[in-house]
């Protein structure tokens, strides 16, 4: 797996692959588990949940500046962002490789095959959380 830059306006963060498809798989779980969610919203889960499976093999790249255009988007990306952020820790350290798996991040003929110390994707998802909350708008 190689590593991508997310970008959100004129900040980035560099991610290892794997480890964002795990970290948009949680966010695009916590996106569906609320009610009444808006237009845009929808079309990001649907996007990020694309990016997330596929393998395109040009990075795993979530289009956060076409979604994050006001506070009011930032505030909600926040909210669900920290919700993913709690299921993540909810899985464990070392997070086992079956859990993983059943998460469906990456394309289908990937697999996680051993556990992996849950800090790998902790550090995405305080990166990403900085992100979002840091980058102007």
């Amino acid at each position: 797996m190689g590593i991508s830059r997310v970008h959100l306006r004129d900040r980035h963060i560099d991610t290892n692959d794997a480890c964002m498809e795990v970290w948009l798989r949680l966010l695009v779980s916590a996106i569906e588990s609320t009610h009444d969610k808006p237009a845009w919203l929808v079309a990001a889960a649907a996007e990020w949940n694309e990016v997330a499976t596929m393998g395109h093999g040009f990075g795993v790249i979530p289009d956060l500046d076409n979604v994050i255009t006001d506070e009011s988007r930032r505030d909600t990306v926040l909210r669900l962002a920290e919700a993913a952020a709690r299921r993540l820790r909810e899985l464990g350290d070392p997070i086992p490789a079956a859990v993983l798996n059943q998460l469906g991040a990456g394309p289908v003929d990937s697999s996680f095959t051993r556990d992996v110390p849950a800090a790998m994707f902790q550090e995405v998802a305080d990166d990403f959380i900085r992100l979002v909350r840091e980058a102007p708008l």
